[in-house]
């Protein structure tokens, strides 16, 4: 018996792919949205004026665009064919886009409306004796607004690109713009209409395809997943969205619901989205994402979380776990994309909240991530409980063990993992959290030399000074539950600490001259204890001021330990060096891991 064909294949013209075809083309929600950026841009339209110089010398020349992959969708009452795409939006919106701008230059610039309105038909609409003309082109749902007021041709609006898509295709039209203002100006000898038109239908007469095409669905999400847009691979989640509505193609109303959930998680850029995967990948399997080798990220999700590899029919119940997956993915990117910003849920405690902020901002520490996500998954109080619990003791850890003793990334990687295994879904371990971590900043000597090293030089002039920051931040917690009396708790979270605000204060000014203060008074320049908190705008405007005009205003500070400072009738070596001692032996005690 004959197989069925399933997947034709041939070459063909650009032109005769627009105007012999007639073909009306459609950007699924399935599909990843334009992406090309200016690179990619400039040099489809480097290769359209190559075509045109030899077109105009009277050498036609042939140039290979690469591959087109279409799925007929359905034939109209006009019998043009409405053709999904699968792979080759990038080429096809980039022409279409080209043709639109075009036609708006020659139009509202040079006054050329015939030209402008006869290019305009030829690529960018389908005219039919039969019924209205149709657009060429569809993109998705979330770009088709915008899309129609980037190639509207009878005026330029003001545009508002509100996503990733809208910026990049607004910044292709600024490239296409500008490159047909140089060929216009370029070629001031010839009608701008003839430049124009000419070079249009030149890419059209020269760009030629590999088409593929398919009536089915299963094959066009196949065919998506193995191929990609020229220079610009598919990432990890457009692959994923594609394998995943593949799998749930032939149940309409899962495939529905997949990709809006897809359309949610894929809304931030492909790097970003990646950062994701991983962080997600980890919290759910309590393994991290292997990438030097072996599987992909995507065929890694297949296998460890989708539990799809190599399938090509699933059950109902099959699909239902891609569903539930893709739910608990969605749920997770959102707390992700609070988590990256350093925020914690709203009902955590002021300080937990305050000292996660510093850890992922200052200290840049987003391995525990995966931790939080596994942490937020939990059931009932103990969720916000072991959020308070968890913050400070991992806020510390990870500073002596990689701020301070320079522990490498995998060993703090690996103890998270470690972790990971000791939160359930009703509880923490807190008991062995503690002995995780204990043993992590045991290593490469960390906690033994800690001590030593606060009593060092901690702020650097001109760098983040995340350091000094921590330092000073820990220093005000420690005080302020030495006041307020808290065994149980991390202070009084009334009091609000915007770290946004905070900065380093030297309280003996950066630029005091050496020679007015004892050699000791100077080496103690940027120790702790010549720094304290500062909001931003105050510290530029005190930076230089005497000591007697300082105190004022440090003894209205925020900060208890800068009013401390305030407390103060001068500032002298003898007062640097006490401050240096009783802050450096506060902080031994604020950075332990069990209570004393």
């Amino acid at each position: 018996m004959d197989r069925v064909q399933q997947i034709t294949s041939g070459d063909i013209y650009l032109e005769d792919l627009l105007l012999d075809r007639d073909f009306l083309f459609r950007v699924t929600n399935y599909q990843r949205h334009y992406v090309w950026t200016g690179k990619q841009v400039r040099q489809f339209l480097a290769d359209g004026e190559f075509c045109w110089k030899q077109e105009k010398e009277g050498h036609p020349f042939t140039h290979f665009a690469g591959q087109i992959s279409l799925r007929l969708k359905r034939r109209d009452r006009c019998l043009r064919s409405e053709m999904e795409i699968v792979d080759g939006q990038q080429r096809l919106t980039t022409f279409l886009l080209l043709t639109a701008r075009a036609a708006q230059i020659l139009g509202l610039e040079y006054g050329g409306e015939q030209e402008a309105e006869k290019l305009w038909r030829k690529y960018f609409v389908s005219s039919s004796k039969c019924g209205p003309d149709e657009e060429r082109l569809i993109l998705s749902v979330k770009d088709q607004s915008f899309w129609r007021q980037l190639t509207g041709r009878k005026e330029r609006k003001e545009l508002d690109p509100k996503t990733e898509s809208h910026r990049q295709l607004y910044r292709a039209a600024e490239e296409i713009d500008a490159f047909l203002g140089r060929l216009a100006e370029e070629n001031r000898e010839q009608p701008a209409e003839e430049i124009l038109t000419g070079y249009v239908e030149a890419v059209a007469a020269s760009f030629r395809f590999i088409m593929l095409t398919t009536e089915q669905e299963g094959y066009a999400y196949a065919l998506y997943q193995t191929v990609n847009d020229r220079g610009v691979p598919l990432t990890s989640g457009e692959l994923l969205k594609a394998r995943t509505i593949e799998l749930l193609h032939d149940k309409k109303e899962m495939a529905e619901e997949a990709e809006k959930l897809w359309d949610h998680i894929l809304e931030d850029s492909g790097s970003v989205t990646d950062k994701f995967l991983g962080w997600h990948y980890a919290a759910v399997t309590g393994r991290k994402l292997e990438t030097a080798k072996g599987l992909t990220i995507h065929e890694q999700y297949e296998k460890g979380i989708f539990r799809c590899q190599g399938l090509r029919v699933l059950s109902e119940a099959e699909q239902e776990t891609i569903l539930t997956e893709l739910r608990r993915l969605k749920i997770h990117v959102e707390q992700m994309r609070k988590l990256s910003q350093g925020i914690l849920p709203e009902e955590a405690g002021g300080y937990a909240s305050v000292l996660y902020e510093a850890l992922i901002k200052w200290l840049k520490n987003t391995f525990c991530i995966p931790l939080y996500l596994k942490i937020l998954d939990m059931e009932g109080k103990n969720r916000i409980r072991t959020l308070n619990r968890i913050t400070p003791l991992l806020a510390k850890a990870f500073f002596i063990a990689k701020t301070m003793g320079a522990v490498h990334d995998t060993v703090i990687s690996n103890t998270y993992l470690e972790i990971w295994k000791q939160i359930g879904r009703e509880r923490a371990d807190m008991d062995a959290i503690q002995e995780c971590l204990e043993r992590l900043v045991q290593r490469e000597h960390a906690q033994k030399e800690f001590p030593e090293k606060i009593k060092d030089q901690v702020y650097v002039r001109g760098a983040g000074n995340g350091k000094a920051k921590f330092l000073l931040l820990m220093e005000e917690l420690y005080c302020l539950r030495q006041v307020e009396g808290q065994k149980d708790e991390y202070g009084d979270d009334s009091v609000c600490l915007q770290l946004s605000k905070m900065s380093v204060e030297h309280i003996l000014s950066e630029d005091t001259d050496p020679s007015e203060v004892s050699r000791a008074f100077y080496e103690g320049l940027h120790k702790l204890g010549n720094l304290t908190l500062a909001g931003g705008r105050l510290n530029s405007r005190m930076k230089n001021a005497p000591f007697e005009e300082k105190r004022v205003r440090y003894q209205r500070s925020p900060y208890y330990i800068t009013r401390e400072v305030g407390q103060l009738e001068h500032w002298k070596r003898e007062n640097f060096e006490e401050r240096q001692k009783k802050m450096t032996e506060d902080l031994q005690k604020a950075f332990a891991l069990r209570e004393q």
